[in-house]
């Protein structure tokens, strides 16, 4: 048998553990039944017999939940998020020990009802380096917490990684999926289906460019990112909408810039490295940040030119309109890819008051070297460069007024 779900425990007026991933399985000891569960941190064994069985609650069976109460150890476990159809084969073998049931019977719904349990159903993670060690037939097992494939090989995804409902790390670093037509991208929209996803891995994959829809379709929980190795020239500005990230690596990409919204939308940043890119500075907003590493070739660099002024004094009504459409990102995604591409470009945003305007209303661009140090605890950068990094502020017409005192 292999019954997937979350758990957890307490002892008597205790408070119950964090829940977690677990495999539930049966096999008979003598004349008892032992309850094996895994988890991806330990193992543990509980007895259960008609002595030990204090209360099974089973109400909410339907939903996936159950409680059972032991009483030697006093010990109360808590199931959660189970299939349904498997919880109630647990149950129903759980009842028949504790109501004194024969050892044929006992057999019998354990041969019938619930399989043995195999040692690939109690798989947490599983590693693949050999192209020939791929899964065919057999598929995945189910209770995966950590999936990584680095085959040097593979060039297109598939379908099962996305039933992995318990999946928080995918790491498919060091293969030639940069090689997928836009029929391979669609199937790796379906990575949305992780929504427990909080790492992914795409380095070393020979990718040019990661389509908007691939990007939007990253289930807003991820928490690492890595696009080590690659060939991006650019990143979408829907980077933008994974607000958890809390790991942002881009290592060796030849990008000339991070989107303009990054900094400002991801909050939670706390390691980014970006070294080995063209990157030659950073928006001001960085000075709110207190990081753990921070890595960039921008940092004493000097920076070799100011972005060229707008001829434009006056911002046109379509870059008018998009500032106003931009940030409600639900009305956004229905306009055309194009559309959006052009919107974002005509428009900035303030780093005094983080409203976007006109592009034509940029003010006070002007470089403002200062350490490192202040926003990040580990700094790296090209060895022998001072420790200065040149930041871009850039503010609108009426926080420029405000700053220079006109009003």
């Amino acid at each position: 048998m292999k019954l997937t779900c979350k758990y957890s425990s307490t002892i008597t007026n205790g408070k119950p553990s964090k829940p977690v991933q677990v495999q539930i399985g049966f096999c008979r000891q003598n004349d008892t039944l032992q309850m094996h569960v895994a988890s991806k941190m330990k193992k543990e064994k509980i007895c259960v017999s008609s002595t030990n069985v204090k209360k099974i609650h089973d109400k909410f069976k339907g939903k996936g939940k159950a409680t059972i109460e032991f009483k030697n150890p006093t010990y109360t476990i808590m199931i959660a998020e189970a299939n349904v159809g498997e919880l109630e084969k647990a149950l129903r073998l759980i009842k028949l020990v504790s109501r004194g049931g024969n050892t044929n019977s006992i057999d019998a719904e354990l041969s019938s009802a619930l399989p043995s349990l195999k040692q690939k159903d109690l798989k947490l993670k599983e590693s693949i380096t050999d192209i020939s060690e791929y899964p065919k037939k057999e598929g995945f097992s189910a209770s995966l917490i950590d999936l990584s494939i680095n085959t040097y090989k593979l060039k297109s995804v598939d379908p099962r990684w996305f039933i992995l409902k318990h999946l928080t790390r995918l790491d498919l670093s060091h293969n030639k999926l940069g090689t997928m037509d836009d029929f391979d991208w669609k199937k790796f929209n379906k990575i949305s289906k992780l929504t427990s996803l909080t790492e992914l891995v795409l380095a070393n994959n020979g990718f040019t460019e990661l389509p908007w829809e691939f990007i939007h379709s990253i289930p807003k929980g991820l928490e690492c990112l890595s696009l080590n190795d690659n060939k991006l020239e650019w990143l979408p500005d829907e980077i933008c909408d994974l607000k958890n990230l809390r790991v942002f690596s881009a290592v060796n990409n030849p990008l000339d810039d991070l989107p303009e919204d990054f900094f400002y939308n991801c909050e939670r940043l706390l390691c980014v490295n970006v070294s080995g890119t063209n990157i030659k500075s950073h928006p001001a907003v960085l000075r709110q940040f207190r990081m753990q590493f921070f890595s960039s070739n921008a940092v004493g660099k000097d920076f070799v030119s100011q972005p060229p002024r707008p001829k434009r004094t006056i911002g046109t009504l379509f870059a008018l309109a998009s500032a106003k459409i931009y940030d409600y990102r639900d009305v956004y995604f229905w306009l055309p890819f194009n559309v959006r591409f052009r919107m974002r470009r005509e428009l900035f945003r303030c780093d005094e008051c983080y409203l976007l305007f006109p592009i034509e209303s940029k003010k006070g661009v002007m470089l403002q070297p200062i350490r490192p140090t202040i926003f990040s605890t580990e700094v790296y950068a090209p060895q022998g460069s001072p420790m200065q990094i040149n930041l871009i502020n850039s503010t609108c017409r009426k926080c420029w007024n405000k700053i220079s005192g006109i009003y």
